[in-house]
């Protein structure tokens, strides 16, 4: 009784690492979402990091980045309490907080490193040249 009661604690009361693990592997869904909608829509998306979570553009008839509405997948997120992504590389360059990655109907897109950390923890995801984003466990 008791091992399956730790096992439900720890189902119930995830630790730091798979927080981190769960959200990084959820932003690197929806960032992959976003450069196959890019492509296949034949319009610019975007996304941009601020200090509680992050945001989907799409460039409107006006070539002016608007946040993505109506889309369940692509909508502005919070992310947990004390999360934050801690630095973003676009093409090597460290970027600004706020600085849009985008992601061209052309498919090519530039590569990338976006660090999300929770307290003590971090993890990078990291594109490809395919395009692929892959998160490494080599922090």
């Amino acid at each position: 009784i008791g091992v399956l009661l730790a096992g439900i604690v720890v189902k119930a009361f995830p630790d730091e690492r798979q927080v981190l693990q769960q959200e990084a592997d959820r932003l690197g869904l929806l960032l992959e979402q976003a450069r196959d909608q890019a492509f296949i829509s034949g319009r610019s998306i975007a996304w941009s990091a601020q200090n509680e979570g992050y945001t989907f553009w799409r460039l409107n008839a006006q070539r002016q980045w608007e946040p993505i509405a109506g889309d369940q997948a692509l909508r502005a997120r919070k992310l947990p309490p004390t999360m934050h992504v801690t630095a973003l590389f676009i093409n090597q360059l460290k970027v600004p907080p706020g600085e849009r990655l985008v992601f061209s109907p052309s498919g090519l897109n530039p590569s990338f490193v976006a660090t999300l950390t929770l307290h003590e923890q971090r993890l990078r995801l990291v594109s490809e040249s395919l395009g692929r984003i892959q998160i490494p466990d080599d922090i």
